[in-house]
């Protein structure tokens, strides 16, 4: 972290803040990351990147952008989760719903618990994956499982 805060100020250009579009480098390197390079998603102008201050902040622009431009009316957090995660959700006035995720007695992911929870999910709602290291158990599916996931996802929709 020192040497990457060391090399930023040695290269930094101007000290303005970025465009509301955020870095644009970032943009399309991370939409290629999460939806490959090839992407037709990407090729045909539908991706968009949002850029923001944290994982706090970047949840509570999607809670309000849920809430005020969907009819999204839930959202299903594992839990255990990031205690303010809760409370982001409930302050854009949306229904917190929890999924069983974390089996303390052996330290692993319940992951029949999870699935079982997550059956009860309906369609038009919303549910929160960590994609990896999950906070607070660090603990995350396997490939399988979340291959699993993604199943059980579109099947409700």
């Amino acid at each position: 972290v020192k040497k990457a805060e060391q090399y930023l100020l040695e290269n930094e250009t101007t000290k303005n803040y970025l465009s509301i579009d955020g870095l644009a480098d970032f943009a399309r390197c991370t939409q290629a990351l999460l939806f490959g390079n090839q992407s037709p998603l990407i090729s045909a102008g539908r991706a968009r990147t949002a850029q923001t201050p944290g994982g706090t902040g970047a949840l509570r622009v999607a809670a309000d952008f849920l809430a005020t431009q969907t009819s999204v009316k839930r959202v299903w957090i594992s839990n255990p989760s990031w205690p303010n995660h809760n409370n982001v959700f409930n302050a854009a006035g949306l229904e917190v719903c929890e999924y069983h995720y974390y089996d303390a007695a052996n330290h692993t992911l319940d992951f029949d618990g999870m699935l079982a929870s997550l059956k009860q999910v309906q369609p038009g709602d919303v549910v929160l994956f960590h994609g990896c290291c999950h906070n607070p158990t660090g603990i995350d599916p396997t490939a399988e499982q979340w291959q699993q996931l993604a199943q059980l996802s579109q099947a409700n929709g």
